[in-house]
């Protein structure tokens, strides 16, 4: 009897870390694409971005993001940071795109603004970590994605 729940006990333990490897491995394998980073209109104290991120799940499991926070470089330089505390689920095998809304204080506004001018190619830079919300606890992981565009608002 004792071998018994002994033995149930060893594959209770066996399937728990097996679920708790694939969860990981599932959060592990969402894909991160940068879409957009939109300004706003300056004000006397700082200025809204809007900044998209498509996120896509090859699994075959949904995957909640819980929060993500992160920093904002264009060519190299830091020009804003901010955090995302609302809940995101994709769905297996979708595509969906993260939207967050950012401030940006006045002298980053400027050197942002600055940065905008003169019609050359821009390296847009988010990175960051994004906690996932799974049935086991929740996850942390970082991110950097980058993409080279011609203009900034598209």
């Amino acid at each position: 009897m004792k071998a018994k729940i002994l033995y149930l006990a060893v594959i209770l333990i066996l399937n728990v870390n097996c679920a708790i490897i694939n969860q990981m491995q599932a959060i592990k394998n969402l894909d991160y694409e940068y879409d957009s980073v939109k300004a706003g209109f300056p004000s006397l104290s700082g200025m809204n971005v809007i900044v998209k991120m498509k996120v896509s799940n090859p699994n075959k499991a949904d995957v909640t993001i819980k929060k993500i926070s992160y920093q904002i470089f264009v060519n190299d330089i830091k020009v804003a940071e901010g955090k995302s505390e609302d809940e995101f689920k994709v769905k297996q095998k979708e595509s969906k795109l993260y939207s967050t809304k950012i401030f940006i204080g006045f002298k980053e506004t400027a050197d942002f603004i600055s940065k905008l001018s003169g019609g050359i190619d821009y390296k847009i830079e988010v990175r960051g970590d994004v906690w996932f919300k799974t049935s086991l606890g929740t996850y942390n992981f970082p991110f950097n994605v980058e993409k080279k565009v011609s203009e900034i608002g598209g």
